[in-house]
């Protein structure tokens, strides 16, 4: 339920955060970059969600 987060673009990117993934929500946005990492346990449950 952790996850690091440089933005992924290299040199473009931004400094690496490790994030944790709360596990009644089942995601997590980057403050840096917005970049959002879901779960697998929930990702079916959040497309149908919309």
């Amino acid at each position: 339920t952790r996850v690091a987060c440089d933005g992924g673009e290299g040199a473009l990117g931004h400094p690496r955060v490790w994030l944790s993934i709360p596990p009644e929500r089942g995601w997590v946005e980057c403050g840096y970059c917005d970049k959002k990492f879901i779960h697998a346990d929930f990702a079916e449950k959040l497309k149908s969600e919309g």
